[in-house]
Formats: C-alpha cells, sequence, structure tokens
C-alpha cells in the first residue's frame, strides 16, 4: 500500500498540474486541447489500421478522443474533479516507473489518447518523454501532401520494419529503399533476409550517420532524421567518395563546417562516441575493399565470435592456414575449429602463464594482446625456420615482447589510462622495424627510436624500409620555429621528408632557412582545398586508429618539392 508520503507527494503535484492550466487565463483561444472528432469531421477518414505497440513521444501526442473538457493543450488537468484519479495514477507511475500502454489514434503525424489522458497528463508533468502505447492509424481519402506521406512512411514501414525514421516528402522514402537495397547488394548475399538487412543498415549506417552529423551540425532545413540523412546521401552520391561512407561523411562535415577553423583544424567533434559511430561504418567501407568471397568469410568471422578484429584480414589468414595444415575442408568449419583449439587456448593460457609468473594484467580483456601475438606469429615462424606451434609462438609473444615492454613503460613512468595504447604503439613500430632488418632487440629499439633525448615521452613511430634514423633526428629541427607554429610533428618520416627539403633548398642561414619554410606552409594554409584536405586526412586517421597526432606539418610535407 502507498504510504502516506507518496500520496501527499501527489496530491501536490496535481496542484501544481492545475495552477499550470490556470496560469493559461489570458491564451483561452488556444489553450483547448484538440479533440479527434473535429479532425475526423475534416480528414474524410476511409481507412483504419491496427500498428502495435509503440514507443511513442510525448511531444506528438496533441489531443484527446474523448476527453476535451478535461484537460488543457498540455494535458494539464482542468477540474478539481479528477484529483483523486490523477493522485492514484501519479502514485503507480512514481512506484513503477512506468505505466500500463495507452491507447492512440494516429493521424499523419499526431496522436490522440483514446484511453489513457490521466497517465499522460501526470507523464507530462513527470516530465518523461515517451510513453508505450497501443496505436491504431488512420488514413485520409484526401490526397494532399500529409496524407501522401503518411501512406508511403505505412508502406515503408510495413516492408522494412523500421519504425523510427521520419521525413517530410512522400518521395524519400522510395529513396531510402534505393539506399537499402544498394547497401545490401553490396554486402549482403541472397541468404541473408531482407528484414535483416534493413536492420543492420538501420544500426550500423543510417543511425550512426545522424548521430555523427546532428552532433556536429545545430541548424538544418528539416529537423527530421531521414531527411538529415537524405541531404547527406545526395552529396555521397554526387562527391569523389561515392563508394565510401566514411571519406564522403568526414568530407562533407568539414564542408558544412568550414568556416569554424580554429588553428587551421575544422572543428569536427570526435570525441569517443563519435568515434564509435564513425568505426561502425568504417567496418563495412572496408568490407567493399574485397572480393565477395573474402568479404562473406569475414562476415561471417564478425557474426560467429561476435568480435571487431583491428586486422580482419590476419585473422582470416590465420584460420586458413589451420585449414590447411589440418586438411580441413570448408571455411566455416575450420573457422569453428579454430576459434575452438587456438583462440580460445591462446587465451586461457595467456591467463594461466600471468597469474603463475605474478603479473599484473594491464589490459582489460586480452583480445587485443592474443591479436597483437598474431601478427607476430609470421616473424616467429620466419626467425626459427618452421612452423611453429600457437603455444610456442604464445610463449615467445610474451618473453621478448609483453613483458619487456611493460617494464620499458612502468621505467618511463606512463600512466595506466595510457599504457594499452602507448603498448601496442611500441609492438606496432617493432615489428615494421625487424620486418626491414632491424636489430633483434626490442630494447635497443625503444632506446634508439622511441625515447626522446629530451624526455621520457614515447613518441609515434614510422618506418620506411630499408632507411635508418638516427635517434637524435629532431635535434636538428628544432631551432626552426615556423615548424612548431604549425603544430610541429612526431613522425620520423615527416622529419626526414622535411631534412631533405631543406638540403635541397641549398641555403645555409638557418633563419633564411625559417623564413622559407614559413612563406611555403604560409602559401598552403591560404588555400581552402588544402585546409579541407588536411582535415580529412586528420580526422580519417582518428577513425582508423593510428596512433600519434597528425599535422599540418606532417601533411604539407608531402607538399614540399624537393
Amino acid at each position: 500500500m502507498l504510504d502516506y508520503f507518496e500520496s501527499e507527494n501527489g496530491v501536490e503535484a496535481f496542484k501544481k498540474a492545475l495552477r499550470k492550466n490556470k496560469l493559461n487565463f489570458f491564451y483561452r483561444k488556444d489553450k483547448n486541447i484538440k479533440v479527434f472528432k473535429d479532425i475526423e469531421r475534416e480528414g474524410e477518414f476511409s481507412t483504419k489500421i491496427y500498428l502495435g505497440i509503440r514507443e511513442i513521444s510525448l511531444e506528438k501526442i496533441v489531443g484527446t478522443v474523448e476527453k476535451g473538457g478535461d484537460f488543457d493543450r498540455n494535458f494539464n488537468p482542468k477540474r478539481d474533479s479528477s484529483k483523486n484519479r490523477w493522485v492514484n495514477v501519479y502514485n503507480e507511475l512514481v512506484v513503477r516507473g512506468t505505466a500500463p500502454p495507452i491507447v492512440l489514434y494516429k493521424v499523419r503525424d499526431e496522436y490522440y489518447v483514446y484511453d489513457g489522458n490521466h497517465r499522460v497528463s501526470v507523464a507530462k508533468n513527470l516530465s518523461f518523454t515517451s510513453l508505450e502505447a497501443e496505436v491504431y492509424e488512420f488514413f485520409s481519402s484526401k490526397n494532399d501532401i500529409l496524407d501522401k506521406l503518411s501512406r508511403e512512411r505505412f508502406a515503408f514501414e510495413l516492408e522494412t520494419k523500421l519504425k523510427k525514421i521520419d521525413v517530410s516528402l512522400p518521395e524519400s522514402y522510395l529513396l531510402l529503399r534505393e539506399e537499402i537495397k544498394n547497401f545490401s547488394d553490396l554486402f549482403y548475399d541472397e541468404e541473408e533476409s531482407y528484414l535483416e538487412k534493413c536492420d543492420n543498415w538501420y544500426r550500423r549506417i543510417f543511425t550512426p550517420i545522424v548521430n555523427i552529423i546532428t552532433r556536429n551540425i545545430l541548424e538544418f532545413e528539416y529537423s527530421k532524421n531521414g531527411d538529415i540523412f537524405l541531404e547527406y546521401l545526395k552529396y555521397k552520391k554526387e562527391s569523389k567518395y561515392q563508394d565510401r561512407y566514411t571519406r564522403s561523411l568526414v568530407n562533407y562535415l568539414n564542408i558544412k563546417k568550414r568556416d569554424e577553423i580554429s588553428n587551421l583544424k575544422i572543428d569536427i567533434v570526435v570525441d569517443n562516441i563519435i568515434i564509435g559511430d564513425f568505426r561502425k561504418i568504417y567496418d563495412f567501407d572496408r568490407l567493399s575493399l574485397f572480393n565477395n568471397e573474402t568479404r562473406d568469410k569475414i562476415l561471417a568471422i564478425r557474426e560467429f565470435s561476435k568480435k571487431r578484429f583491428r586486422r580482419e584480414s590476419l585473422i582470416l589468414g590465420e584460420i586458413s592456414l589451420y585449414g590447411k595444415v589440418n586438411k580441413i575442408h570448408g571455411f566455416t568449419v575450420a573457422m569453428q575449429l579454430w576459434f575452438e583449439n587456438v583462440y580460445e587456448v591462446y587465451q586461457k593460457e595467456w591467463n594461466i602463464k600471468i597469474d603463475s609468473m605474478g603479473l599484473v594484467k594491464k589490459f582489460e580483456n586480452s583480445d587485443k594482446i592474443i591479436e597483437d601475438a598474431m601478427r607476430f606469429s609470421r616473424y616467429y615462424r620466419e626467425r626459427s625456420g618452421r612452423l611453429l606451434s600457437y603455444l610456442e609462438i604464445l610463449y615467445n609473444y610474451m618473453l621478448d615482447i609483453y613483458i619487456p615492454s611493460i617494464l620499458i613503460l612502468e621505467e618511463n613512468s606512463i600512466d595506466k589510462e595510457d599504457i594499452e595504447d602507448e603498448y601496442l604503439k611500441i609492438t606496432q613500430s617493432y615489428l615494421y622495424y625487424r620486418r626491414y632488418g632491424g636489430e633483434d632487440s626490442l630494447k635497443a629499439f625503444v632506446e634508439g627510436y622511441l625515447l626522446e633525448s629530451y624526455g621520457s615521452k614515447i613518441t609515434d613511430f614510422i618506418f620506411s624500409k630499408n632507411k635508418k634514423f638516427d635517434a637524435d633526428v629532431t635535434k636538428d629541427l628544432l631551432e626552426f620555429t615556423t615548424l612548431e607554429k604549425y603544430g610541429g610533428t612526431e613522425s620520423y618520416k615527416t622529419i626526414k621528408k622535411l631534412k631533405e627539403y631543406i638540403k635541397s633548398l641549398d641555403i645555409e642561414n638557418k633563419e633564411l632557412i625559417d623564413l622559407k619554410l614559413d612563406n611555403d606552409f604560409k602559401a598552403f594554409a591560404n588555400q581552402e582545398d588544402i585546409i579541407l584536405d588536411y582535415n580529412n586526412k586528420r580526422v580519417f586517421n582518428l577513425i582508423r586508429g593510428i596512433w600519434g597526432s597528425y599535422t599540418f606539418v606532417d601533411y604539407c610535407s608531402d607538399l614540399l618539392k624537393r
């Protein structure tokens, strides 16, 4: 039974809602609630269809079927006689947090309450945003644009089961159907059901893109989510990136926001949530690079493992090798056995060894570590001259890579929250270093190439094939203030290009060199197409998870004529 305190709160809430209605005294003409029978008389309804139970925004509930005299247009009570019923509903909502489904009549994009007026009134006063409702839709026999839109939306929802896409024009639903078909033809075979394809498109393409756009652009000609998506889609079809969602979306945002330039950067929101949305669509862009057979295998890996590997082609290669060595016919069988007999064994053995050696686990889960160990499998196989077992690869990786890297990071006081990224940065860089003939010593590599002479910060490393760099290569460039002015660089690749460019100038006076660099970068910075392209690459690098900042100096190092 509800206690006295809850009842008192309900009474006070009712009085407050009643006062809201009375405060509208000077707006009597506009305060009356809309009544369904008036709309029915004007609409000439010919069809009524049950849509099922849906979550309906309270903003779209604008009227009532039978209680026109009991509530104002905001569903505030108008009479003291409704107090007991209103307070009882209030107490139930406060205790449960939800209400039984109401019943609504839908006309175009508006809803009228057939049953549940008090629940709507209380929910609005409790600042609910939506309620569950059984919905019946009425269609008009008239043929104006709103009626056409209503019928087209109903047909689209019936066909796709996508019930949360709103547009302003009837023909927009045809464009959405075409987009879903193009997406389905590109990424799915005929075995996948049409409704599954629609759901994947909505979750992995439509929703992330709308989220990204609305977080970055605040003003639109239309505010409906379908209109926002279709405006971007129109740009995509006409752009040079028409076959890529990610690149076209980044370019679209940069063009829309190019007036918002701060320190050469266009201020696109790229926080963790937005990066997550970008990577959902980037997953599909990467798939489009593969042939149909490879794409189907990667999709099978995703579906079976419920994981998103950073290097899916690596996992595909490991599964194919496993199937070949063990003479397993059929990719699906090989994949299932590989996850069971290799991947899961990797994870189990990793945890056992870490615990037995008394080492602290530095990663929240072992997925990234296991994938990183697999990247070293070819290196260890080549070094030993034979096909090592998976456990041999894991133990070698643990002793040669994991333990030394963690010790190096701890010695250099890397913050706990940064240790995962810095660890993977070291191992990725070292793998390329060894592949191109570098010394077989992780310690020598880190001390010679990653630790800056003026501090202990571990920086980005890009190694070019058959090239060796001086560990103190940055010293020669520190005195050129122009480089810092335009963002500086942590890339050895950029440093190499800049040194070659400076050498080609054949100028000995360092002040004149600095002036020349300043003029070069200033000229680039004044070209709109260069700024746009730089920001596209900068944001795209973040989406791809490339470590280290990408500065204007890095971008322009490719433009300088040597």
